[in-house]
């Protein structure tokens, strides 16, 4: 071989070995970069997981208001049984006393036409006794 064949292949080893050292150290620099993405995933797949249990949490407390509401809807209805029970007892108490305003007011005319009756023999008597009385003066 001549030298002229030995520094062209020389320099073809040469310029093959620098871009072997190029491609080493891009490989270098890609191997970090997937390192980088290696970690930012763990730390997606960690706040991931941390939503995921929150979210379950949130699940477990709707489901918890779900149920409350319920109960709360449940006791509102049976509220509104009972008030519309209490209405017609109010209902029924007021023509109850209806009835007896309505009772009273004939009783209390009543006793005052009784107590001008009292009041009419009360005066007749009297006048009665007085009478006897001056029957009996004048006779006497």
């Amino acid at each position: 071989m001549t030298t002229e064949t030995e520094n062209k292949i020389l320099e073809i080893v040469t310029a093959i070995a620098g871009q072997i050292g190029n491609v080493q150290e891009q490989l270098t620099h890609v191997e970090s970069r997937l390192t980088t993405v290696e970690d930012r995933l763990t730390t997606v797949e960690s706040r991931l997981t941390t939503v995921e249990d929150r979210l379950t949490t949130v699940e477990n407390r709707l489901t918890t208001v779900e149920s409350r509401l319920t109960t709360v809807e449940d006791r509102l209805n049976t509220v509104e049984i009972q008030v519309g029970e209490l209405k017609a007892n109010v209902d029924r108490t007021n023509s109850k006393l209806e009835l007896y305003n309505d009772r009273l007011e004939a009783y209390q005319k009543g006793s005052d036409k009784l107590v001008n009756l009292a009041s009419s023999l009360i005066a007749g008597a009297c006048v009665a006794i007085i009478a006897g009385v001056v029957l009996a003066i004048v006779k006497g």
